[in-house]
């Protein structure tokens, strides 16, 4: 029943299939894909993920050296090396197996490229910058929170301006409320760090580091709707501390009961989440449990008229 009712009140996508003799046809947004039976989900996943990025800059990706290439295709190679141990092994898919953290990134990627298209078409300016190193960061975490909204019932209105001209992320509309929010994304570049240059910073002493990134989102703050903003914080996971404990996530509650505020005043968002999902850091070795954390300003100048819009928000987050 509780299932039924999640069901209703967070309608996520349907992964829609039929069988045609000896092939499975699986549906993404406005085509039609004819598969062999034989092919698992979340091999289609990948394989959907390929077809978004274009088999032209796939073929680019495979010419240049291994150390030139794109971030996603050394995760694609982690993957491959992943499953022919796997077959050493003798594991099925229906075993249960921790991936690496570069094989955790590629099927994250991968999985949240197709939800958000089973929905709708990826817009151009963002696949496009997805392929690039420069842009590369910032259009994966968009993509991130705008599949866990999805995921949750949500409907995603992404932005169409000129360009130059500032603007939030997208629009977001829950089918369950009808209540919709505009929705900021920032990640915090590391140097050395996906396709950053540099070297790795010390991360024994950062702090919760981004209030920068939080002002920047708050100026594009519409000021004629509920707003949420969307930061990743980007540092390596602390799986071995208590949640509470773990430097970032103290480090921003401190910051945040002091100085509430002035971070909140009269143009506070409904929400700040600001997410850990940095599975980069642990490469070859085991992919760690995410972290994220939720803010919630007491007096938002929009509040939410349906507590089950931010019930979804929060259920986003756990997805």
């Amino acid at each position: 029943m509780s299932e039924q009712r999640d069901e209703i009140k967070f309608p996520a996508p349907k992964l829609m299939k039929v069988q045609l003799g000896d092939l499975t046809c699986r549906f993404i947004w406005n085509k039609i894909r004819y598969r062999p039976q034989t092919e698992h989900l979340h091999e289609f996943i990948f394989n959907a993920l390929l077809w978004t990025l274009g088999e032209k800059w796939h073929q680019e990706q495979i010419s240049k050296p291994p150390e030139e290439r794109h971030v996603i295709m050394r995760w694609a190679n982690a993957r491959y090396k992943f499953l022919i141990h796997a077959q050493s092994l003798g594991l099925t898919t229906k075993d249960r197996v921790i991936p690496s953290g570069e094989v955790r990134e590629l099927i994250s990627l991968a999985a949240d490229v197709y939800y958000l298209q089973l929905v709708n078409e990826l817009p151009r300016d963002l696949v496009k910058r997805l392929r690039s190193y420069d842009g590369f960061q910032g259009a994966r975490y968009e993509i991130a929170v705008a599949a866990s909204l999805v995921r949750v019932g949500f409907e995603i209105k992404w932005k169409s301006v000129p360009k130059g001209q500032k603007h939030y992320e997208f629009d977001a509309i829950h089918k369950y409320t009808n209540e919709e929010a505009a929705i900021e994304v920032k990640s915090r570049h590391r140097d050395g760090t996906l396709h950053q240059k540099g070297e790795m910073p010390d991360f024994s002493s950062i702090r919760a580091d981004i209030f920068g990134k939080y002002n920047e989102a708050m100026e594009q703050n519409p000021g004629d709707k509920p707003f949420g903003v969307f930061i990743d914080i980007n540092v390596p996971h602390e799986s071995d501390a208590p949640i509470p404990s773990r430097q970032w996530i103290s480090d921003l509650l401190k910051k945040v009961e002091s100085e509430q505020g002035a971070i909140f005043g009269a143009t506070a968002p409904n929400f700040l989440v600001v997410t850990n999902s940095a599975w980069h850091y642990e490469g070859e070795f085991k992919a760690e449990a995410g972290e994220f954390m939720i803010v919630i300003p007491r007096n938002p100048p929009y509040p939410f008229k349906n507590p089950v819009t931010m019930e979804a928000i929060r259920s986003a987050k756990k997805s």
